[in-house]
């Protein structure tokens, strides 16, 4: 069944109820959904918090009001009088018993992230199962079995991984990565955003980084923009700080060793079609076939002719074939492979 999200006036007076404890489980559910699904209405759910965490410092004196606040309460619609009103004196009620200490605030759980997907992706769980889902919430283990994910993380995080992958979302701050070629970005607001590797912690200080955990390779951290931590997670647990233009490998002994970093590497959105590689057989160049695609490190990779001498191009199905003539006639590609190996 598709999900129908609130219309504003139900939205607020759900949102509303929520805090004055009066939501049903139906309602409960649907709002919930609406805030995962709806930036907008996440949005108004942060207003209305905001709003009652000042009503609740007017009433127990404090002097003490948030710029953000302040900004939030000015926003509000002033047909909300009413309801704030009611809140002031049901606020008053609660101070004069001596309970107002009891109250507690929710803020809006950011333990999700949205998902796109580019086209013919396979996901799964981790039991095998189809993943469906437009989100991933906490706890949650995603694996990517072709194609691209594109992650929006209720923090404002952004993240694009290609599969083959597998990854697990543990809070609103951290993502644990098993394997996978991904980039993140990273506002101000979310600085401290962590990637967990099985070798490695990437801690973010206000950065764009990518990381590669393709298995036939060491696992590698490039950091693109901004600054970033990152500790080995065996031996004696080396950190290291990394700048814009700066990349590590972690080596088998868990020493880490630095090189340039590499940005074409790694894509900040997602293909419009699936990831390919293809093979010009129209004719060689300086006895190579030219690769073209944006699957990972297709970019300038070539496709050597072993005994081009014995190589001759004939009509396909579609386009140009080729076609070997003799022992040791074959094709060999500089392309480093899905899992890193050429």
């Amino acid at each position: 069944m598709l999900f129908s999200p609130m219309n504003p006036s139900d939205l607020e007076q759900a949102i509303q109820d929520a805090f004055d404890g009066e939501l049903d489980d139906p309602r409960k559910a649907a709002l919930r959904e609406t805030l995962l699904q709806s930036p907008e209405a996440l949005d108004v759910y942060c207003a209305h918090a905001m709003m009652e965490t000042e009503l609740r410092r007017h009433v127990s004196g404090s002097s003490q009001s948030s710029v953000e606040t302040r900004v939030a309460l000015r926003a509000l619609p002033k047909r909300k009088t009413r309801i704030i009103v009611r809140v002031l004196s049901a606020a008053a009620v609660l101070l004069v018993a001596g309970l107002i200490g009891s109250l507690v605030f929710h803020a809006p759980d950011q333990a999700f992230a949205r998902l796109d997907v580019s086209p013919d992706s396979i996901l799964k769980h981790e039991d095998g199962s189809v993943f469906g889902e437009a989100i991933l919430r906490k706890d949650q283990t995603l694996v990517i079995g072709q194609g691209v994910v594109k992650l929006d993380f209720g923090s404002g995080v952004q993240g694009v991984v290609d599969g083959p992958a597998k990854l697990k979302l543990v809070s609103a701050g951290k993502l644990e990565l098993q394997s996978g070629h991904s980039w993140f970005n990273v506002p101000q607001n979310a600085r401290g955003f962590q990637v967990v590797t099985p070798t490695f912690e990437v801690t973010d200080l206000g950065t764009e980084f990518g990381i590669d955990l393709r298995e036939d390779r060491p696992a590698q951290v490039h950091v693109l923009k901004g600054l970033v931590e990152t500790v080995s997670l065996s031996g004696d647990r080396q950190k290291i700080s990394l700048h814009a233009g700066e990349a590590a490998t972690l080596e088998t002994d868990g020493q880490w060793q630095e090189f340039p970093s590499a940005p074409d590497r790694f894509r900040s959105e997602l293909p419009k079609s699936a990831p390919s590689l293809k093979m010009d057989f129209d004719h060689l160049i300086n006895g190579n076939l030219a690769i073209t695609g944006d699957i990972l490190g297709a970019r300038g990779s070539v496709a050597r002719v072993i005994r081009p001498e014995l190589v001759r191009f004939v009509p396909g199905v579609v386009g140009n074939a080729i076609q070997l003539n003799g022992d040791g006639a074959s094709i060999e590609t500089t392309w480093e492979g899905i899992s890193g190996s050429e």
